[in-house]
């Protein structure tokens, strides 16, 4: 695992405010071990540590997700790869959903509200048990059934180092920005954003 401090989390949270200043659309995922891009959205630390874990929300998740489905013999079968299908059901930036009220807080900004989401910190209790892949299974599953429109956007902060490519959640993003401390013990960090500007489709 790569060390922090080389800026992404800022990158991120400036990225998020641009695009909140222009009134986009918004959703913003705290995907990193160390839980920072609340505070670097005016969160102070009591409303930050009171966001809701997306890993706690799983079953829930897999349950909206799922739908209709029946090519999934149930909710607790879905695995963070697995693929929309006829009957299930797709999360879109702008609507509401069961997801976004269970996982989502908004963040007031200059131009507009962001919709906040974190993965939840890595414990004590999870080492030697499992590891953070397992927080971020539920980012991976959302964006796998996300569908972003014309000018809407979803920023991922990452965490760092190069085993940000070890899962297949990078497939899910048209932007990955590399954020390297220039020193010799400098590792990339991972600042990504999803988007379908106006003037261009997704691949």
């Amino acid at each position: 695992m790569g060390k922090g401090g080389s800026g992404k989390t800022t990158l991120s949270s400036l990225f998020i405010r641009h695009l909140a200043t222009t009134g986009a659309p918004v959703v913003a995922v705290d995907a990193d071990i160390n839980q920072h891009l609340g505070a670097a959205l005016g969160l102070d630390e009591a409303e930050a540590a009171a966001l809701p874990a997306m890993g706690e929300h799983l079953p829930l998740i897999k349950d909206y997700l799922r739908g209709t489905n029946a090519r999934i013999a149930s909710a607790e079968t879905m695995i963070k790869t697995t693929p929309p299908g006829e009957g299930s059901r797709l999360l879109r930036v702008r609507e509401d959903n069961p997801v976004y009220d269970a996982c989502a807080r908004p963040v007031e900004l200059d131009g507009g509200a962001v919709r906040l989401m974190v993965t939840g910190p890595f414990s004590d209790a999870d080492l030697g048990v499992a590891c953070y892949h397992s927080k971020t299974g539920a980012v991976e599953l959302c964006l796998n059934h996300l569908v972003d429109g014309p000018g809407e956007y979803v920023v991922v902060d990452m965490t760092a180092g190069s085993d940000s490519f070890a899962s297949g959640m990078f497939t899910r993003f048209d932007i990955t920005f590399l954020v390297a401390e220039p020193t010799r013990k400098g590792s990339p960090s991972i600042a990504s954003t999803r988007s379908t500007p106006v003037t261009s489709a997704s691949p």
